[in-house]
């Protein structure tokens, strides 16, 4: 896989995927076991680096992703427990993570890890 845009679910053991987005020259940022909607906000603030008066919100998220200045990759590892757990979170996150995919500059997630339940 070359460096793309979109959300990807993949099995990256080996960093092959990530290599090729660092490689591409984007930004790798990870975020780690992130299950509540609060966790993945601070998660994505901490690995983006968002300012201090970033508001944990679903439309804050939004509008520090749209700040961002060069392509980002968020590799999100543990990601299952949030989908599974909290399905109405996960689907907002989700939304706001799809929308940003069209703007520029490029940003893509990479789900690392299989589908829960399979």
């Amino acid at each position: 896989m070359s460096a793309a845009t979109g959300i990807h679910l993949i099995d990256d053991t080996d960093g092959a995927v990530r290599n090729a987005y660092t490689a591409a020259g984007w930004h790798v940022a990870r975020v780690r076991d992130a299950t509540t909607k609060a966790e993945v906000l601070d998660g994505f603030a901490a690995a983006l680096q968002f300012p201090d008066y970033f508001g944990h919100n679903l439309d804050a998220l939004w509008d520090c992703l749209t700040d961002l200045t060069r392509p980002t990759v968020v590799v999100w590892e543990g990601w299952q427990r949030c989908a599974v757990e909290y399905p109405e979170d996960w689907a907002g996150l989700m939304g706001v993570l799809r929308d940003r995919v069209d703007h520029s500059p490029a940003f893509a997630v990479l789900l690392i890890g299989t589908s829960p339940g399979t």
